[in-house]
């Protein structure tokens, strides 16, 4: 009988106000009207776990072994909320995850993202240090590594989130343990191979630091490696995506300026801004000053929009034009690149690759999606955050079940404007676990809808926040 080995969560941005797993404060006589009160459980936190349970204990019974998370990236928000925040909604998802405390492991594979990036930096820096200390005197000091090795790979152990997990009474020998950017699953007899990463690495804006170099170097141009777009991108990923929006006043205002990013007059009044600067440094006349103020201002208007809608996938489909070719490339170079220099056994011409970031849930072959890469099955753990005042159709929030013969089940829990639950796989296809999930598990039973109905009511609340947000002033505006 199939057994669940791991559930895969991603994109829960524990500790952001747009994320439906934090716990958000209204106070109508004070400003902001909305905060982040980590101390205390989001109700969509309270209710998700109990569904979860109860699919563990329907599929594995109570003998199994406990089923283990891989925290697939972005789970700490780290570009636009504080590391205390963070660590305090961490501590209420493991108070939730552990209530019980029979069906999950204390042990957590954890692969970090853009927005929490620099728990990586930490955790490897940490890695050097006692690498360091346990050499000979004069012994050579080799250079510090990007990465994790993909196949048996060798975790780096948060010393963060592992003293955070032990905190709490009943997880004393907890530990979470990083593995990044890939991590490669496959059953026993090594015949089906899941292969996953957060996926920001499918977008371009996270390896700019190598496109500048093709830029200026046109020479050294190559075929990249997944380790060296992380050497060479890194800093750029920590400093942008998970260190600045936590830099005081200066962080608070890039938060409400993302949040203004889909509000046109508020695009506007920050485009015309910016152009007024700049036309302020050019010596000429105040009338073509006037024109060319307000025509930059026009089409920097229009770029900012753009970029605004890019960050939140604000796009019908599940995959833009940009991801799908970095798909391909991820599937036949980096994949494969990592793969050889890791073991001697021939690269899989059939595999499984779970990802996020996009915060769009869904389950495809490769061929539906129109990518050139032939036997991949995709599936995508979606997002638990609400960006946008208006509704996004396709984005939305889902678990990964894998079970004990490397068999993957998207557990599709919501979308913005459908809150239905559904077990998915790629069409025209099956396996043991969605067969035994279809049988076993009954959707409309009282948990599940008791969930269905308190993420419907926090995605509104969140959308008040939003033009709560939106409506506000930077601090330097004040």
């Amino acid at each position: 009988m199939t057994k669940i080995r791991y559930m895969v969560l991603s994109d829960i941005h524990l500790g952001a106000y747009n994320s439906l797993l934090t716990y958000i404060e209204e106070n109508q006589n004070h400003s902001p009207r909305y905060r982040v009160n980590a101390e205390k459980t989001s109700p969509v936190l309270k209710d998700l776990f109990p569904v979860l349970e109860t699919i563990v204990q329907k599929i594995n019974g109570t003998s199994s072994p406990k089923v283990e998370f891989i925290l697939l990236g972005d789970v700490f928000e780290l570009a636009l909320g504080s590391i205390s925040d963070a660590s305090m909604s961490f501590e209420r998802f493991l108070e939730c995850c552990f209530s019980k405390g029979t069906r999950f492991s204390d042990h957590m594979i954890y692969i970090p993202g853009n927005h929490d990036h620099h728990l990586w930096e930490t955790a490897r820096e940490k890695q050097y240090t006692d690498y360091i200390a346990s050499l000979k005197p004069k012994e050579k000091i080799q250079d510090a590594w990007h990465t994790t090795k993909m196949i048996s790979p060798d975790f780096v152990t948060s010393d963060l989130l592992t003293e955070i997990m032990r905190r709490n009474k009943g997880l004393k020998r907890g530990i979470v343990k990083i593995a990044y950017p890939n991590l490669e699953i496959s059953n026993s007899k090594q015949t089906k191979t899941i292969f996953l990463t957060h996926g920001h690495f499918l977008e371009n804006i996270y390896e700019l630091m190598s496109s500048l170099q093709s830029i200026i170097f046109p020479e050294k141009q190559n075929k990249k490696t997944i380790y060296d777009l992380e050497r060479e991108n890194f800093a750029w990923i920590d400093f942008f995506w998970s260190t600045l929006g936590r830099s005081g006043s200066v962080g608070e205002g890039i938060g409400l300026i993302y949040d203004k990013l889909q509000s046109e007059k508020a695009i506007q009044k920050l485009a015309t801004n910016v152009a007024g600067y700049l036309v302020g440094l050019l010596k000429i006349g105040p009338i073509l000053r006037f024109f060319l103020k307000y025509g930059l201002g026009f089409f920097l208007g229009k770029w900012i929009s753009k970029i605004g809608q890019s960050e939140r996938g604000m796009s019908d489909g599940v995959l833009g034009e940009e991801i799908t070719t970095n798909l391909d490339r991820y599937f036949q170079e980096l994949l494969p690149g990592q793969w050889e220099m890791e073991t001697d056994r021939k690269f899989p011409n059939e595999f499984e690759f779970i990802f996020g970031h996009t915060h769009k849930p869904f389950s495809s072959d490769a061929k539906d999606l129109g990518l050139k890469t032939e036997n991949v099955s995709l599936f995508n753990t979606g997002g638990w955050v609400v960006d946008t005042v208006e509704p996004t159709p396709a984005h939305g929030g889902a678990v990964i079940l894998i079970d004990d013969d490397a068999n993957a089940v998207s557990f599709r829990i919501y979308k913005e404007q459908d809150q239905t639950p559904f077990f998915e796989v790629p069409s025209g296809k099956s396996n043991p676990l969605y067969e035994s999930l279809s049988k076993k598990i009954d959707l409309d039973a009282a948990v599940f809808l008791k969930l269905k109905a308190t993420i419907h009511s926090e995605i509104e609340l969140r959308r008040k926040v939003i033009e709560a947000r939106i409506k506000e002033q930077a601090p330097s505006e004040k």
